[in-house]
């Protein structure tokens, strides 16, 4: 009877506290929850001068995708969080018609879960991000204009779409 009595208290000593005392919930990218927000309201995207990549074995300078960040603003926090969910990024080839009008042709559509993306450290002014690399294949874009669109989506469905950014696609990596 004495040893019974004596086990919950060997229990609390060696350390056996409740189940609820160090359980911290985690999400998709295992993280705990209050690094992840589910209330975001808008999709920033920076492209540096460097987003050019080449991914060629060879080693040839031509580019073949790009980097760039992405912050999904928080409403909550008005910085970047972390968020589950999907982003989408579209590329399309911008053409010049004979009438002197241009046309957008889709070359490059990706979709990635947001827990599969690198991330940024967070940094006290703009919060946290994402750091993508894409890359393309054998798509001929070198020298041509693009237009990228960036979308996030939620797990319920919720699509956020950042502004559309035109680049010149370079014919060899700077």
């Amino acid at each position: 009877m004495r040893f019974i009595l004596l086990l919950p208290v060997a229990m609390l000593f060696a350390g056996c506290a409740g189940p609820s005392a160090s359980v911290k919930t985690v999400n998709r990218h295992g993280l705990p929850a209050s690094l992840v927000k589910n209330d975001i309201y808008k999709v920033v995207c920076v492209f540096p001068q460097t987003m050019w990549q080449s991914y060629d074995q060879a080693g040839d300078s031509n580019p073949e995708g790009f980097r760039f960040l992405v912050y999904l603003l928080s409403k909550s926090t008005r910085k970047g969080s972390y968020a589950d969910g999907f982003l989408h990024v579209k590329m399309f080839r911008i053409d010049q018609l004979p009438n002197g009008k241009s046309e957008r042709v889709l070359v490059q559509n990706w979709m990635v879960g947001t827990e599969e993306l690198p991330r940024r450290e967070s940094s006290k002014l703009t919060g946290y991000s994402y750091q993508p690399s894409l890359y393309w294949g054998d798509v001929d874009i070198l020298g041509e204009t693009v237009e990228l669109v960036v979308q996030y989506e939620s797990l319920d469905g919720k699509t956020i779409q950042s502004q559309t950014k035109q680049v010149k696609v370079p014919r060899q990596k700077s």
